[in-house]
């Protein structure tokens, strides 16, 4: 059975407040409420023929940060037996504790030191969301200590994490969308892309980021190619390798990880220049293929396209019916960080996954793994990196 669960989310789920760090209390509320639902389901499942030994937690983008966040958080007691992780993103830089919600109180005449929570709290709910969108304030899991650690990747490495088996992997072109909007992913170069508040990482090396992502070159034509895969790497691939890796090598647990491939005019208005693009996945895996002809270009899935969503969701189903013996469809192996072809490839194939190498996906990590234990870092007052 399949179970979906709502949490706080912005101003509510995450309000990054000096009265609560004060407290030492957790600043991470839309957290406590996915630990709620595991609870409720391990609780009440049985009632709707569910089995409460055999739950899965898992989710795409954000719900798949939740879900990284949640393995460290929980390690003592998870109370569940696998997880699913579709490009999982990496934890974002944090605005000063109080610098949002302040902005927030100060424009609904509340104060912005000792008593602002208590005030706010007297507001309804339509004068806090407008007041978020007149002023843009932005909320974000908090690196507070409690429930959501600095590395997480490094929690994992010391066995701080749900001992349970692991779906996880992204998408070839992860980054397309993400810089769609930025004006700097579009310039002759890199530098100022590197810098903006859209990579967020500052301190990466623009030297090394040269020689990587080299433009213009026959894998990066263009600023834009290499800025999208910039975002890629930095925020979803390297963490999908490094998870993969340590919870296989340091931990022994059983890691099945993929890379979506699947790239088709009729999935998004943009076309195929936008590739295996962040979300392109997820229609396949739900079943959802039906809904493909319903948004722009307004293109039926095809028999390929319907048949590939019939192998993903036997996969996925597969790994959640017993993920110690994971996907179960034809070259899908369990991932070993010493075999490079252990590294499913999906969506091109409606019989199996096909054999990628992952030794050569994940080139650039052996950089960002030098950057990422960085972060997240605080933004500086002025809100920008470059100020």
């Amino acid at each position: 059975m399949f179970a979906s669960f709502n949490y706080r989310l912005s101003l509510w789920g995450f309000p990054h407040a000096i009265e609560i760090a004060q407290a030492g209390e957790t600043q991470n509320l839309g957290l406590l409420d996915t630990r709620a639902a595991v609870e409720w389901l391990r609780d009440n499942v049985q009632n709707f023929g569910g089995d409460r030994e055999k739950i899965t937690l898992g989710g795409e983008s954000v719900g798949a940060e939740m879900t990284n966040l949640y393995l460290s958080a929980y390690h003592r007691n998870p109370l569940i037996h696998g997880a699913i992780m579709q490009s999982g993103d990496t934890l974002q830089p944090m605005w000063e504790t109080n610098s949002q919600i302040s902005t927030i109180a100060a424009n609904l005449s509340c104060p912005t030191g000792p008593g602002l929570l208590d005030c706010l709290r007297k507001k309804t709910g339509t004068e806090l969301r407008q007041t978020l969108l007149t002023t843009g304030a932005q909320f974000q899991p908090v690196t507070d200590n409690v429930t959501v650690f600095k590395d997480v990747v490094q929690q994992t490495r010391r066995g701080l994490t749900a001992k349970v088996p692991l779906l996880i992997g992204t998408n070839k072109d992860e980054g397309t969308l993400i810089v769609e909007g930025e004006p700097t992913a579009y310039l002759t170069d890199i530098a100022q892309y590197s810098k903006s508040n859209n990579l967020n990482f500052p301190f990466a090396d623009l030297r090394v980021l040269r020689e990587i992502y080299d433009v213009p070159s026959e894998e990066f034509p263009t600023a834009y190619n290499a800025s999208a895969a910039m975002w890629r790497d930095a925020h979803m691939l390297c963490l999908a390798r490094n998870l993969a890796t340590y919870r296989t090598s340091e931990l022994r647990l059983p890691v099945w990880r993929y890379r979506w491939d699947h790239i088709a005019s009729n999935l998004n208005s943009r076309g195929v220049r936008i590739g295996a693009f962040h979300g392109s996945d997820i229609r396949f895996v739900m079943g959802q293929w039906r809904t493909i002809v319903l948004s722009p270009p307004f293109v039926a899935a095809t028999p390929d396209q319907i048949a590939i969503s019939d192998l993903m969701v036997t996969a996925w189903t597969n790994f959640i019916k017993d993920p110690n013996r994971g996907p179960r469809i034809p070259g899908w192996k369990l991932y070993d960080p010493a075999n490079p072809s252990s590294l499913a490839i999906l969506g091109n194939s409606a019989t199996g996954a096909e054999v990628g190498d992952h030794s050569t996906t994940d080139r650039s990590c052996a950089y960002w793994n030098r950057v990422l234990p960085l972060f997240p870092q605080t933004f500086p007052s002025c809100g920008t990196w470059t100020c």
